[in-house]
């Protein structure tokens, strides 16, 4: 049984958003390698191209590195023209004396859920009823089948026994955490529950594409967030549902949801457990 206390107002959205959702089309993609160390004294930052002498995203990263080469490239965010990275002081300082817009990338947390991953048996949890999941299986004739549902996460227990009637996939690249079936927290387990756990999810025939985004260290940014962004828009997700969020915000992060939300993407993302007023980001 995977338990579902909370995030019922996600839950809501995620069942009326697969009744919204449609078709779309995919984009490319690169194998460029990335490095996923974090040296002490590096800091993660967001460096967008210059618009003037911009050629491929391969030739701005060898651009970029004669000028600093102990740089670490994290992500190449194409949809923005960025280069996520993790660099030290001094090389901050070339970057920085070279005219480069560098913008400092935020870090990211999971919103406390309560995950289980014993194997249990199903049961309907409270919480379909109070956001009226059959009802709206009813009224809309839809329970999620040909949507895929986009989950950005710590990873999937795949051998959960309540989502083995799930149509379960996922990202293993450069631009993720690997492999997306595994999942050492649970919260990523207990998220994909909620949508898509047989008959207790909201959307129990929706297809779940995991992008793995929560390293083992307990540690991701808000570029982490924008590449999987990129990839699920490459894997035709119609919603994207990110259980997570961080006190500041990244430009590129903002102004990629944008664009997927021009595109028809709906992308759904926790606004904290707290019940205050701040923000929370990319909420």
């Amino acid at each position: 049984m995977i338990n579902s206390k909370k995030c019922f107002s996600l839950t809501f959205a995620v069942i009326l958003s697969v009744a919204a959702a449609s078709t779309l089309g995919i984009a490319s993609k690169d194998n460029h390698k990335r490095s996923r160390s974090l040296e002490s004294d590096f800091t993660r930052y967001v460096i967008k191209c210059k618009s003037a002498d911009f050629i491929s995203m391969d030739h701005y990263i060898s651009t970029m590195q004669r000028i600093a080469p102990d740089m670490e490239i994290r992500h190449m965010l194409k949809m923005m023209k960025s280069i996520a990275v993790a660099m030290s002081p001094g090389d901050f300082d070339k970057m920085t004396a070279e005219g480069y817009d560098i913008e400092e990338d935020p870090e990211r947390t999971t919103v406390t859920v309560e995950s289980s991953r014993e194997l249990q048996s199903q049961q309907i949890q409270y919480g379909i009823n109070m956001v009226r999941a059959p009802e709206t299986w009813d009224k809309f004739g839809v329970r999620g089948k040909g949507i895929r549902v986009c989950v950005m996460d710590t990873g999937l227990f795949s051998d959960h026994t309540d989502l083995t009637t799930s149509n379960l996939s996922g990202y293993n690249g450069p631009e993720a955490v690997t492999p997306w079936n595994e999942d050492v927290d649970g919260h990523g387990t207990h998220v994909t529950g909620i949508i898509a756990a047989g008959d207790a999810g909201v959307a129990p025939d929706a297809e779940i594409y995991v992008v793995r985004v929560f390293d083992n260290q307990g540690r991701f940014f808000g570029s982490d967030v924008t590449a999987a962004a990129e990839i699920c828009r490459e894997a035709d997700a119609r919603i994207i549902n990110m259980s997570f969020g961080g006190p500041r915000s990244l430009s590129t992060e903002n102004d990629t949801f944008n664009i997927l939300a021009d595109e028809g993407i709906i992308s759904i993302s926790a606004a904290g457990n707290d019940g205050n007023t701040e923000f929370s980001y990319p909420a």
